[in-house]
Order: C-alpha cells, then structure tokens, then sequence
C-alpha cells in the first residue's frame, strides 16, 4: 500500500526533512536480520538521486503506512525546518 518517507538531515547549519510518497512492494524479507522494506517512490528516480546529491541526506529514512506528507509538512513549518518536497 501507500507509504510515505522521511530523512531528517543537517546540513550548512540546518535541519531539513526529505519527504516522499511511493508503493510499498511488500513479499517475503530480502535480507535476513534488518528491518528493510522494497517501495516504488513516488518521484523518477534520477531527479530523487539528483535532489539526494545536491542537498543532502543521511542514510536512515523513516517509513510509515499511509500518505503523510501534509502532516510533515505542517511540522517542518512548525519547527522552521527546511522541505525537499517530490510534489
């Protein structure tokens, strides 16, 4: 179903928050011994690598059931956090 991704990073002294959408692919584990999940983002993927290697992100990605991107958006204006958006 549909899943939503976040990657909180600091970088030149700030926060951002990369959030997107995609499709959880679901099936049997793929590596034993680590939460994993295979999902189908949102965005093409050269422009998601392209917008990873120009502003940044850590390697931890947060994943969550369900579309809620709005919510964190209304958080990272709450907390003047910068936003990657795929929109």
């Amino acid at each position: 179903g549909r899943v939503t991704m976040a990657n909180l990073y600091r970088g030149a002294g700030e926060f951002q928050m990369t959030v997107l959408g995609g499709e959880s692919l679901g099936g049997e584990l793929r590596v034993e011994g680590y939460p994993h999940a295979a999902v189908r983002i949102d965005p093409d993927i050269e422009r998601f690598i392209g917008s990873c290697a120009q502003k940044g992100t850590s390697h931890h990605w947060a994943l969550v059931h369900e579309d809620v991107r709005r919510e964190l958006g209304y958080i990272c204006d709450m907390m003047s956090v910068a936003k990657v958006t795929f929109d």
